[in-house]
């Protein structure tokens, strides 16, 4: 695999209650074109409960050079590495904290003039797994497709119709799974297993 090439840029996005959001946002170099007008489609991506934004760097890696923005965020209460805020009552993430961290930051992505509105897609990965399906089934018309990595076995169900990869963060080619499966679902080429 050749050397990603990417700007990476660092974001808040920010709740109602004030509470703030940190994640990492991977513009493909070629990415300049976004000041052009250009528009790309956009991966949000949650981490599992004890790890951080660079869980998922080998895939965010990918998309950024296959001309794919990442936002890679820290879940609010995710742990001792996280640069979100902490969750008021000292709590760890739920699925449904992850569930609306997602959906605040699929919310600023969608603010952004480089995203593709019909090209928003969620990946998580363990706790965020669920916490994507639960954000993708609360705003359907939100999104094209879901990710699902290492989710656990009673895992809900995406909402009909929508495409959803399940993977392993663990596989040596899930890199290049989940580009292949953006490409697919933009591409109309997506078959649901």
């Amino acid at each position: 695999m050749s050397e990603a090439k990417y700007h990476e840029h660092y974001m808040w996005s920010l709740h109602a209650d004030k509470s703030k959001v940190f994640g990492v946002l991977n513009l493909p170099v070629e990415g300049e074109d976004f000041r052009q007008g250009f528009e790309f489609p956009v991966v949000v991506c949650g981490h599992d409960i004890h790890a951080d934004n660079t869980q998922l760097k080998v895939v965010t890696d990918t998309l950024a050079s296959s001309r794919i923005v990442s936002y890679a965020i820290d879940l609010r209460g995710g742990g001792d590495s996280v640069k979100s805020d902490q969750m008021a009552d000292g709590s760890e993430a739920t699925v449904k904290t992850a569930a609306d961290d997602l959906a605040c930051a699929a919310d600023l992505m969608l603010s952004e003039p480089f995203c593709d509105k019909a090209e928003l897609f969620l990946c998580g990965c363990g706790l965020s797994a669920e916490a994507a399906l639960t954000e993708a089934n609360r705003n359907q018309a939100k999104y094209r497709g879901v990710i699902v990595l290492d989710a656990p076995e009673q895992t809900s169900h995406a909402p009909e119709g929508m495409a959803v990869l399940h993977a392993s963060l663990r596989d040596s080619q899930i890199s290049e799974k989940v580009r292949d499966f953006v490409n697919d679902v933009i591409r109309n080429r997506w078959k649901q297993a």
